[in-house]
């Protein structure tokens, strides 16, 4: 839940080399020692071990998102050119545009950079939904978690979309929406993509929330 895939493999090494240690230490136990001080540093370690035993983690949600900062529709992150012509080709030239864990920040960057070539096109994706005081009546963001090494460098992708019904639904509430891109202006005039969403409904919280990097 907290971190890239990518890293399993440190862990599974940094999990066997404790074993190792912890087999190493075992005779210790044993060991009669004249010390009667408690050694606070002992305490510290076993924090987060029971933490780990006694605390369900949810993962990073909405609030995680808005405390690290939200990059609308991507737009903060450079859209390579060369990536260009295979993000369309696999994903874009569809009669529906469908995001997923696997594309969602190329397709994202892509129709923020090249928003009039898609303007019409349908699309579908699945997000976690976050309510902004400064955007007009009906618009809302919904976003998702991207993950480059772990939860410390957590950023939220969130896509501008608007829907009629927006306050039926409620913060952090993972929905599955149907709309179509469209484009509009942000706050200093730029010009944006924005989903016009024609259906939207909730979606039960994904085993795997996060988009990766």
């Amino acid at each position: 839940m907290f971190i890239h895939p990518k890293m399993d493999g440190y862990v599974k090494f940094a999990f066997i080399f404790f074993i190792i240690l912890s087999v190493y230490q075992l005779g210790r136990i044993f060991t009669s020692r004249k010390e009667n001080k408690i050694k606070y540093g002992y305490v510290i370690f076993m924090v987060p071990l029971i933490l780990g035993i006694y605390v369900n983690p949810q993962g990073l949600n909405a609030d995680a998102a808005e405390n690290k900062g939200i990059y609308v529709n991507g737009q903060n992150h450079f859209n390579h050119e060369h990536i260009h012509d295979f993000v369309r080709i696999n994903y874009l030239d569809k009669d529906e545009i469908i995001l997923n864990n696997k594309n969602f920040l190329d397709v994202v960057n892509e129709l923020n950079t090249h928003t009039d070539e898609y303007k019409g096109k349908k699309v579908e994706f699945e997000g976690f939904i976050l309510k902004e005081k400064d955007l007009d009546k009906n618009q809302f963001l919904i976003g998702r978690m991207l993950l480059s090494c772990c939860a410390a460098d957590a950023q939220s992708i969130a896509i501008l979309c608007q829907y009629e019904n927006v306050k039926d639904f409620k913060q952090d509430q993972w929905v599955k929406v149907n709309g179509i891109v469209d484009s509009t202006r942000d706050k200093k005039g730029g010009r944006i993509f924005i989903i016009k969403i024609e259906n939207m409904e909730t979606v039960d919280n994904p085993v795997n929330k996060y988009i990766y990097e």
